[in-house]
């Protein structure tokens, strides 16, 4: 096998290797069988893969007698490569169908569901078929899936139910390791029979009867909802006598690495004294000493003391040269002392600049499609520097946004476009031009620069990648906003080929919801079909979950309102804090939908859900003489769980009570 991930998106449009082959229309395989079509938009250039995706929908409702009541477009938010995006709908999906079936969720009569899954490549990473938390926990997948399956035959017993489970469960970890190109025809056998297995032996306990596609989802489920272990690689290293030069003290550091952690091993090192290192030190003069001078003392330094003095004396080298030499004399308004340290923050810029672009060149020379050897320590020290120097200017305009908006002034930086509208043209004219000025974007791409200099002098399987994702991650927020509008016009052209090719879909509600960026994709996607001529479907509900847009992102879009039939909703929590936190920081302020519900010039009915459902909440009626019912949802109560760093309650979505909280959205009755 190849030691690298391979870009498993490299393959034809067509064929059985084709990962986005997704849906019931499917043969009988755990990679492929869903009870849901998956729709990948990932840009123009991929528009027959969408196309593709529409006509197998078009062939499968011809091959159906009955006609579709509800059509349910969902769509993933952000940090979702193509596992992750799968994985979501596999647990919203199944859980929606464990509920029906128990009979806590009654749905309509007739209801014959359309379900479509938007995939949009979210994540600035490769699009890849990867579980990045790793594989996961034997003993708790196969607890999930006792409690989950049950034999059709009595006499299956447990040492064959553990057999049958134990071999999916390794297809699966195979399936979803970094080394693994998934969808190679190598699984097709095993893929195949176990799937043949799963629908011939065993059923759902919480609703027999189901198909093959609803047990492949709820497999998966069990499989992802298993605790996580760390990604595990290979062994890289060939078989030597003696370790090689220069081995022996990265061994070491390694190690000490491994055991302590590395904000407390930094903190050491900095107060670590440094023998032979002496400085001065002036105490002051002590009560009842003879004499007004203070008392000089000299005593060992620490390498802190050594890096302060060491980058003060660069600075001071690099203002005596004769370019720079005479500028803090024409800047009088400066202090002298800030030249040293502007001299040798560029200095050491440079420096690092030209260290990572020669280990890059030895990368690509000597190392390059080798594996990693260890953590790339002469490219991960500049790059950290650098890193934290680019950012800089993205963190400070954040923070002035920040605090510029509780001063009233928010409004004024949205209208001198300064933060992105989350949406195409103006408001409630999606064809206009409209001019932005999106510092932010600006900035974090500036900011994101030094990551790919990293990533052109290091091993694609380093350690240090997996530092460099997080930082992208969160660095591509503007990006992935912008990716989110992009995606919701794609969605709705889209879903007008699909109604205008399909008559089958002639009386069928159009029901659209999007987790987080989700929000961001199904709102643009309402409110293009909402202003598309071609469009003759019924557009009935817009849910947000935990939407990350802006709170007054519905103001003034009158034809998209007067367009949905049922409800515009926002389920939000005041514990989602990548909404009440990261995302005024980077909006300059603006408040999010997921963290307070919506505002505008319009009237939003306001409920608040108990601390626990076991049915759909019912959503007392409007009392409204017509039009769109404008509804904020607060279930702080029931999504709540998280560390508040990485986003609080914001993805504390797989749960019962949210999914009956989603549905009595989705199917809300209009005014």
């Amino acid at each position: 096998m190849p030691w690298y991930a391979p870009r498993l998106f490299a393959v034809p449009t067509s064929g059985s290797d084709n990962p986005f082959l997704v849906g019931p229309d499917r043969p009988a395989d755990l990679r492929a069988r869903r009870p849901f079509f998956l729709l990948p938009l990932l840009g123009k250039d991929r528009r027959p893969l969408r196309q593709g995706v529409v006509q197998r929908i078009r062939q499968w409702l011809a091959q159906s007698d009955v006609p579709v009541t509800h059509v349910y477009v969902l769509s993933h938010g952000w940090h979702r490569n193509f596992f992750s995006a799968m994985a979501a709908y596999d647990r919203i999906i199944a859980r929606l169908a464990r509920l029906m079936g128990r009979g806590a969720i009654d749905p309509p009569e007739p209801f014959h569901p359309l379900f479509i899954a938007v995939h949009w490549h979210s994540d600035p990473g490769e699009n890849l078929w990867i579980d990045k938390d790793g594989r996961r926990s034997k003993q708790s997948f196969m607890e999930n899936a006792r409690r989950t399956f049950l034999p059709l035959d009595p006499s299956v017993g447990e040492p064959m139910f553990d057999r049958d489970f134990e071999l999916m469960f390794d297809l699966l970890s195979t399936l979803s390791a970094p080394d693994t190109e998934a969808s190679g025809p190598e699984f097709d056998a095993e893929a195949r029979g176990l799937a043949e297995i799963l629908e011939k032996r065993y059923d759902l306990r919480a609703n027999p009867g189901s198909t093959l596609d609803r047990k492949v989802a709820a497999l998966w489920c069990c499989y992802t909802g298993s605790p996580a272990r760390r990604v595990l690689l290979s062994q890289t290293e060939p078989a030597t006598p003696f370790l090689r030069l220069f081995h022996g003290p990265r061994r070491l550091l390694s190690f000490v690495l491994s055991v302590v952690p590395a904000l407390t091993l930094l903190g050491l090192l900095v107060n670590l004294p440094l023998p032979g290192y002496r400085v001065a030190q002036v105490l002051p003069m002590q009560p009842g000493r003879s004499g007004s001078a203070a008392l000089m003392v000299y005593r060992t330094g620490t390498m802190r003391e050594a890096v302060v003095q060491g980058w003060r004396y660069v600075g001071r080298r690099a203002m005596a040269l004769p370019v720079v030499r005479d500028l803090p004399a024409k800047v009088s308004w400066t202090p002298a002392a800030a030249w040293e340290h502007v001299a040798a923050t560029i200095v050491f810029a440079l420096v690092s600049c030209l260290l990572l672009w020669v280990v890059g060149l030895w990368h690509g020379l000597f190392a390059a499609g080798k594996p990693a050897s260890g953590i790339p320590w002469l490219a991960v020290v500049p790059w950290l520097y650098l890193q934290v120097l680019c950012a800089l200017p993205l963190l400070m305009l954040s923070l002035a946004g920040l605090l510029l908006s509780s001063l009233w002034l928010g409004n004024l930086l949205q209208w001198l476009r300064l933060v992105s509208d989350e949406r195409v043209g103006l408001r409630d004219k999606p064809y206009a031009r409209a001019f932005t000025l999106n510092v932010g974007l600006a900035l974090a791409r500036f900011a994101r620069l030094p990551l790919q200099m990293l990533r052109s002098a290091i091993a694609l399987d380093s350690r240090a990648v997996n530092l460099a994702d997080a930082v992208d991650c969160q660095l591509a927020y503007y990006d992935m906003q912008h990716r989110g509008v992009s995606t919701g016009v794609e969605l709705a052209e889209a879903l007008t080929e699909l109604f205008t090719a399909c008559p089958q879909l002639a009386n069928a509600q159009l029901h659209l919801a999007g987790h987080s960026f989700g929000g961001v994709v199904v709102s643009n996607a309402a409110r293009m079909l909402a202003h598309s001529g071609q469009f003759g479907g019924t557009l009935q509900t817009v849910t947000l979950l935990n939407g990350a847009l802006a709170a007054n992102w519905y103001e003034r879009e009158t034809t998209l309102r007067k367009n949905v039939r049922g409800a515009v909703t926002a389920i939000y929590t005041r514990y989602d804090t990548a909404n009440s936190f990261w995302y005024p920081l980077a909006s300059l302020g603006r408040q999010a939908a997921g963290s307070v519900g919506l505002c505008g010039d319009f009237v939003a009915e306001h409920h608040t859900m108990p601390p626990m459902l076991v049915l759909p909440p019912p959503l007392r009626p409007s009392t409204q003489a017509h039009g769109c019912r404008m509804l904020n949802i607060d279930a702080s109560r029931l999504m709540y769980a998280g560390s508040p760093i990485l986003g609080g309650g914001h993805g504390d979505i797989d749960k019962d009570d949210v999914m009956h909280v989603l549905w009595s959205a989705m199917n809300v009755s209009p005014s």
